[in-house]
């Protein structure tokens, strides 16, 4: 049977050897993460990382299915309703920044694309609602105009659904094809019966106010 030293040396002794054995456990646990992926990092320390949002509230996730291809102008014309069954009015910005350099253009949606629709708690710029969802990617143009156009299809006379049609802001942020990223902004406007789209460099002057929904592709 093993006895214990209780002796000043021995306690030091004993000290010394659980701090090398908790050294050794710590330096085994290093090892066995740097090696891992990422999934099984995650089982490891068992816990999942959690977005934590202050000034946005998560509402809803929407599912956009597949999309034919589709020649971007004959899908987006200005007060059209009687050719193409929806009424929308092209600002300047709308038309010369996504429409006009993709006009001859076909996209599609290969694969499903979901968002996540989240609606402003407080009025706020584009910057502070990218670094509130951490900087979540933009969406490239050739994703967002079939995506866009099968939402309007969806509320062509202002139903209620996944768009906002109180006359408020629904916010996307947008890749152009050339590089930079624009902020469109599509809303219903009831006295005209029409969608309105537009689109601003990131933070324009004003923001956007609150009760504002903003849509971003979903998170891992």
């Amino acid at each position: 049977m093993e006895t214990q030293n209780n002796t000043g040396l021995g306690l030091i002794k004993s000290t010394i050897e659980r701090v090398q054995n908790q050294k050794s456990l710590f330096t085994s646990a290093l090892k066995k993460l740097v090696n891992s992926s990422e999934e099984e990092i995650g089982k490891y320390l068992g816990e999942v990382k959690k977005r934590v949002l202050k000034n946005l509230a998560l509402m809803a996730e929407i599912l956009i299915p597949e999309v034919k291809k589709f020649i971007v102008s004959d899908k987006f014309q200005h007060r059209a309703k009687d050719e193409m069954g929806i009424k929308t009015y092209l600002y300047d910005n709308f038309a010369s920044w996504i429409i006009n350099p993709m006009k001859g253009e076909k996209v599609s949606l290969a694969a499903p694309l979901k968002l996540e629709k989240f609606k402003l708690e407080k009025a706020m710029h584009d910057t502070e609602i990218q670094k509130e969802l951490g900087n979540s990617g933009p969406i490239h143009i050739t994703q967002f105009l079939p995506l866009l156009w099968t939402m309007l299809v969806k509320q062509a006379n202002g139903e209620e659904g996944d768009l906002l049609v109180n006359g408020y802001a629904n916010i996307f942020h947008v890749e152009l094809e050339n590089g930079p990223v624009v902020a469109v902004d599509a809303f219903w406007f009831a006295g005209d019966r029409e969608w309105i789209l537009d689109a601003y460099e990131l933070d324009y002057v004003y923001g956007w106010d609150d009760g504002r929904c903003f849509f971003s592709p979903a998170s891992a």
